[in-house]
């Protein structure tokens, strides 16, 4: 039972941020008791939605992958943002064949069911009736989890949950975990006892019920049954996730993203101008040593040979300050090397003060 449906929902929310993102915290339950498993599978009956109060996010998100089943018009989002998942738009229940489905309209997607198994409660609301096809619990898991390891099964269906449960063979499928919603849609009354005695005549244990859903652990994985001896609580590490609150938590990693590299540019720029400083320095010298005094004190012409070392000079400060490719911080220096490549034709002009321009700036 799924109350709201929020199509804008972040999906980026990295794995680790503490979100569950299940309406009643199904997935810290499942966590407690498989957070050990890596790449595990589960089965989602009813997935509805790849974030909104999915049971199965938190798990994608660390690396599991599995099978979707949501017969609704979310399914398209499911496909898209489950690449690792099998999904699937059809119904799972006893009958096999073409059945009408009809979906919830205004903001009630996730009360959407199969005309006349159990949804009465929601009779009002307006719907829109589609054609899915209907395939058995046990032929399903038989063609894409033949084989696998199923760590849980969830089953959401709007009061389709017996004719799902009916439909399986729990004897050659065992999922470790069972969720099966235990509630009539929108009320807190419970159905449980439509169908638990399958449950428990295949060798399923009841853990839990948290107020909405009915947990079972097979036999064989009686071990898992301590994870269900509490309620969740803020001593899990997790806060429920809501989509506002996940943009927040995105748009302040982005800033914080943004932050570090405004530091890093700055830490460039800090030793871009130690950089030109002593450029600067080494420029004046170079300069200095190509200019020869004459007779009377003053700068004399250079020869061709005072040309080529200054040709020399200019390559080793480039060399030594990095100009080839230098960063926008150096445009000076840039500016100082592309006057003085033209050294050659204008070395003899220059005088004394110029040089002392030079040393100035």
């Amino acid at each position: 039972m799924r109350y709201a449906y929020y199509p804008q929902a972040e999906e980026t929310v990295p794995f680790g941020a503490g979100f569950s993102f299940a309406q009643n915290f199904e997935d810290i339950y499942l966590w407690r008791a498989l957070r050990d498993v890596e790449a595990g599978f589960y089965v989602d009956i009813g997935a509805l939605h790849p974030v909104t109060d999915s049971v199965t996010k938190l798990f994608y998100d660390a690396g599991w992958s599995g099978l979707n089943v949501e017969p609704g018009s979310t399914y398209s989002e499911l496909a898209s943002a489950r690449g690792r998942d099998i999904n699937l738009q059809v119904v799972v229940g006893e009958d096999v064949g073409d059945v009408s489905f009809l979906e919830v309209q205004n903001g009630g997607e996730g009360l959407s069911h199969v005309a006349g198994q159990g949804a009465d409660t929601v009779s009002a609301w307006p719907t829109v009736a589609m054609r899915r096809k209907s395939l058995r619990l046990a032929d399903l898991l038989d063609d894409h989890a033949a084989g696998r390891t199923i760590h849980f099964l969830k089953i959401d269906v709007e009061g389709s949950e017996a004719s799902v449960i009916r439909s399986a063979d729990w004897s050659r499928h065992r999922p470790w975990i069972l969720v099966v919603e235990a509630t009539r849609p929108t009320t807190s009354q419970l159905c449980h006892d439509e169908w638990e005695p399958i449950l428990i005549e295949a060798g399923y244990v009841r853990a839990f019920f948290d107020g909405l859903n009915m947990y079972y652990v097979r036999d064989e994985s009686r071990h898992l049954l301590d994870a269900f001896d509490r309620p969740v609580s803020v001593l899990d590490g997790f806060r429920k996730f809501e989509p506002t609150v996940a943009a927040m938590h995105a748009e302040l990693n982005a800033r914080d993203r943004a932050i570090d590299t405004l530091r890093q540019r700055a830490a460039a720029l800090l030793r871009a101008g130690h950089d030109v400083q002593a450029m600067r320095a080494h420029l004046a010298e170079e300069i200095a040593g190509w200019i020869v005094p004459d007779d009377r004190g003053g700068p004399a012409d250079c020869t061709a040979d005072r040309q080529s070392e200054a040709a020399s000079a200019l390559e080793r400060v480039k060399t030594r300050y990095r100009l080839d490719g230098a960063p926008a911080e150096l445009r000076f220096g840039l500016w100082v090397a592309r006057k003085l490549r033209k050294v050659g034709r204008t070395l003899r002009r220059w005088r004394l003060p110029f040089l002392q321009q030079i040393r100035s700036q």
